[in-house]
């Protein structure tokens, strides 16, 4: 049985089986928001994040941000080009000038370019983070991954004891 329900970002009133905030993913979305970064042109979204930093919202299911801002603007993903990447290295940006449709040969072509590939941590940076980690707060994964300028998977195994364990 449908209700009548009130989107919280334009006003619309619209229908629905259960109690939902937005009437549309596009509301949903717009209620996420993002702050322009002037140097970079990057727009970090200033909603939710998933703990890789990517910005998401929901709208009966999860949504990653960046790949719903790439698809407005580029189209929906092919099965050939099925990974949203981003020139720009920022996971939170959702620029659709800075997002692209491409493969997992496009995504290490990229990391190879940009020189992602040589950015490893030695014996004396890892015990740095370990000792970092001991007075983990939220957000403290992110801090370091870009302190120590490594990917935030690198940080979240060496506190979870799943990289680097031989220190």
């Amino acid at each position: 049985m449908s209700k009548l329900f009130k989107c919280l970002h334009c006003g619309i009133e619209f229908e629905a089986t259960n109690y939902r905030k937005y009437c549309s993913k596009e509301c949903s979305f717009d209620a996420g928001g993002w702050i322009i970064d002037e140097k970079t042109n990057c727009w970090n979204w200033s909603g939710r994040k998933s703990i890789d930093g990517y910005g998401m919202f929901y709208f009966r299911e999860h949504i990653y941000s960046h790949r719903f801002s790439c698809e407005c603007v580029h189209g929906p993903a092919s099965k050939d080009k099925p990974l949203c990447l981003h020139s720009c290295d920022n996971p939170s940006c959702i620029n659709p000038d800075h997002l692209r449709w491409g493969d997992n040969t496009d995504n290490m072509h990229d990391k190879r370019d940009r020189d992602r590939f040589n950015r490893k941590l030695d014996k004396e940076k890892v015990i740095e983070i370990k000792e970092k980690l001991k007075n983990y707060v939220w957000g403290s994964y992110s801090k370091l991954a870009k302190e120590y300028n490594v990917d935030i998977k690198i940080i979240t195994g060496i506190h979870k004891g799943l990289k680097w364990k031989h220190i």
